[in-house]
């Protein structure tokens, strides 16, 4: 199941574009929360990646998130987004990732495709999970990777198309995904990064 991702934003213009853009990159979608939300304890409970506009926090709100910080675990994710370079950041958030003004969307897609390759993983072991795929599955994977359809990798690997798909439905079961979209950002952090380390 793939964690959800929360934005914490006073401008709808920014909601709307950056849905738009997550559901169509990387198949996210994503929920607006409030101020009552952003600092209700269930919602720091559970496993969220969780956007914050600095244009839309004041001092108070960063302060009150910093005493739910030490009182708590703390499991979500946090980005800033909207940040000036020369804005300092509170030493409990030390942790969370960063976009700062300058950057684009595209920097953006990348720091979410690590948050998400992280949470996957929290659940399940790397190594055991990459084990399991076979030969032919890490193949699929790899074409997927390059944006073959089904029938481009059956005619690659010489398979019937049925039989890719079945493929990509064991894939999906042994790494907790459910897109192709999901498949793709788990392999691009795993598979390569594991490779690139060896």
């Amino acid at each position: 199941m793939m964690t959800p991702v929360l934005i914490f934003c006073k401008t709808k213009v920014l909601y709307d574009s950056l849905r738009g853009f997550l559901m169509g990159c990387l198949s996210i979608d994503l929920e607006l929360i409030d101020d009552q939300s952003l600092l209700a304890v269930r919602l720091f409970s559970q496993k969220h990646i969780i956007l914050l506009d600095m244009n839309a926090i004041d001092a108070s709100t960063i302060e009150l998130l910093v005493k739910v910080k030490e009182v708590l675990d703390f499991s979500p994710k946090l980005i800033f987004i909207n940040v000036a370079r020369n804005e300092l950041r509170h030493k409990t958030f030390a942790d969370a990732e960063t976009l700062y003004l300058d950057q684009t969307l595209a920097d953006m897609t990348k720091i979410l495709k690590r948050s998400l390759c992280y949470e996957i993983d929290n659940n399940m072991d790397i190594e055991l999970t990459q084990e399991k795929l076979t030969k032919r599955e890490k193949q699929v994977l790899d074409s997927l990777i390059k944006g073959s359809s089904n029938l481009e990798i059956s005619e690659s690997l010489f398979v019937s198309e049925s039989t890719v798909k079945t493929h990509l439905y064991r894939i999906f079961k042994k790494i907790g995904v459910s897109t192709r979209s999901q498949a793709i950002v788990w392999a691009q952090g795993h598979l390569y990064n594991q490779e690139q380390s060896a």
